[in-house]
């Protein structure tokens, strides 16, 4: 049987004792405080379908890994751009973007006691595909005598 007193103490260590029962037997989408959560979110272009992703580790907890997510900014669904990046490494490309889009890109920070914590979203709008007024798409001829037509 299992008294509880009301006092601060015996309230945290109760507090403790539960989060721990509860990831022994599988309990998992815990909370962490918002300290726990990855900061300074920065996405930055590489290409018109390429974004870098860099951010802080949270503040506090014990990280196990990362997952990049991202999603075109009117849908409502995630897609994970890698879901088993190194708790070491703070930054991820997402590769396959669509040129001239906007996206919300997040990171989640899964934790040793498998909760999980996610930056707020950050918007990103990838640039228009390049284009050359007058280009020519073919060249003929080999090696060193090549010329566009």
């Amino acid at each position: 049987m299992f008294t509880a007193r009301h006092r601060k103490s015996t309230s945290k260590a109760f507090s403790i004792l539960l989060a721990g029962l509860l990831t022994l037997v599988g309990v998992t989408g815990l909370s962490q405080p918002a300290s726990a959560t990855p900061t300074n979110v920065v996405v930055t272009a590489v290409s018109p379908n390429i974004a870098k992703v860099t951010w802080s580790a949270p503040a506090t907890g014990t990280v196990t890994k990362y997952s990049v997510d991202y999603k075109l900014a009117a849908d409502s669904t995630w897609t994970v751009a890698d879901g088993n990046v190194s708790s070491t490494i703070l930054r991820r490309n997402i590769n396959g973007l669509t040129a001239a889009s906007t996206y919300d890109i997040r990171v989640v920070a899964t934790f040793s006691d498998n909760s999980t914590a996610s930056s707020t979203s950050t918007s990103h709008t990838t640039a228009a595909a390049c284009t050359f007024p007058g280009a020519h798409s073919g060249v003929v001829g080999s090696g060193a005598s090549q010329e566009l037509f």
